[in-house]
């Protein structure tokens, strides 16, 4: 509940008036000067006009005219929020408050488990946040109950960089799957497409973010904040308990969700404090999607270990991922929070399916959940029928 307190206004506005001392003189005598003012031994005189005369008349005491506000209290409604599956419809609109409140206070309770960052930093890159750590504190203290990475090594590279940048990094992670010997590249292709992050975690659990940079990214909001960094380290928390598990990888939970939980975390970390700055980094996220319940229903169904369903999509669809993951990521913490959301990795990686970890933690099943998810950012979005 947030308060606006209007301050009491007092406007005192006096009558002025000529005073001059004189010696004391009786009422009803005359005088030669309308609002004259003597002093005398009964009280002060004023030289008011009497029918055609000027007379000395007592002073009425000196009026103050007062002008007051009454103090209120402007009370900004929080709104009302679900309870649970059965309402999450009916109270779609209080969604985003009721996951903001819930990471505000995962924050607040938690603890970082961050470990201290060893920094790569190629001679040629710009450096749009010096001061990384804060922003990834918080994103762990967000998943403080969850396990963390061991170690974490922060790589930063320009365009200039880019073939040291991808000695340091397929060195790390050679062999890992096909994507490693191009996601360096991939993210400073050229000196003006130089953006965006990358994270790996390795079998032991040790983490790598990698940061690319330019110029331009100075007046990024992504790049500036800290949001890109929350992003990528929440990645890691995701992929970390699958280090060293055979068989198993996060491509076993949905793709939305890999992306949409890192996407939902950046909000969540600058507005630790603010709902009115979560709104924002909210807003800048997921403004542009306007697609129907029944898309988002075939988007989100899907589950097991193949990402080809939303690998197919194209265009500004292919971003999907990231405003339907935060949006769908929104609702699972606005009921159970954010640490039962990030469960859901550790319950996979242990043996789960998705279906099977998602019924045990949110009491429904998937095949009910996505529908329901569907139609509650229908109605969030104004696209429901």
């Amino acid at each position: 509940m947030v308060r606006l307190r209007s301050f009491l206004v007092v406007l005192s506005l006096v009558i002025a008036a000529d005073v001059t001392v004189a010696e004391a003189s009786s009422a009803g005598r005359k005088c030669t000067k309308v609002g004259l003012v003597k002093r005398s031994a009964s009280g002060n005189l004023q030289c008011k006009k009497s029918g055609s005369k000027l007379v000395w008349m007592p002073q009425r005491s000196t009026k103050t005219v007062v002008t007051t506000t009454t103090t209120t209290t402007t009370t900004v409604a929080t709104p009302a929020v679900p309870t649970g599956w059965s309402d999450v419809e009916t109270y779609a609109s209080g969604v985003s408050y009721a996951s903001w409140k819930a990471s505000a206070a995962a924050i607040a309770a938690g603890t970082s488990k961050m470990p201290t960052p060893r920094y790569l930093t190629g001679p040629n890159v710009v450096i749009t946040n010096s001061a990384p750590e804060t922003a990834i504190n918080l994103a762990s203290r967000l998943f403080s109950s969850a396990a963390h990475p061991t170690q974490l090594t922060i790589l930063r590279y320009g365009y200039a960089d880019v073939d040291w940048a991808s000695s340091q990094w397929t060195g790390k992670f050679s062999g890992q799957d096909s994507s490693v010997g191009s996601e360096i590249t991939s993210g400073c292709s050229t000196p003006t497409t130089c953006w965006g992050g990358v994270a790996r975690i390795t079998s032991s659990g040790e983490a790598w973010i990698s940061l690319a940079s330019m110029t331009a990214n100075t007046s990024s909001s992504r790049h500036v904040t800290g949001a890109i960094e929350a992003h990528e380290f929440v990645h890691t928390i995701q992929t970390g308990p699958f280090a060293g598990v055979t068989g198993r990888t996060f491509n076993h939970l949905p793709r939305w969700l890999l992306e949409g939980m890192a996407s939902y975390s950046q909000a969540a970390v600058l507005g630790a404090t603010s709902f009115d700055a979560y709104k924002a980094e909210r807003t800048r996220e997921v403004s542009g999607f306007k697609n129907s319940a029944a898309w988002l229903e075939t988007f989100l169904a899907p589950t097991g270990t193949d990402w080809r369903h939303w690998n197919s999509y194209t265009g500004n669809d292919s971003w999907r991922i990231y405003d339907v993951g935060f949006l769908a990521t929104e609702v699972l913490v606005a009921l159970k929070g954010p640490a039962t959301a990030m469960q859901l990795y550790s319950n996979v990686a242990g043996g789960q399916t998705f279906d099977a970890a998602f019924a045990s933690l949110y009491g429904i099943s998937w095949a009910e959940a996505y529908k329901k998810i569907a139609r509650t950012i229908a109605l969030e979005v104004g696209t429901a029928t």
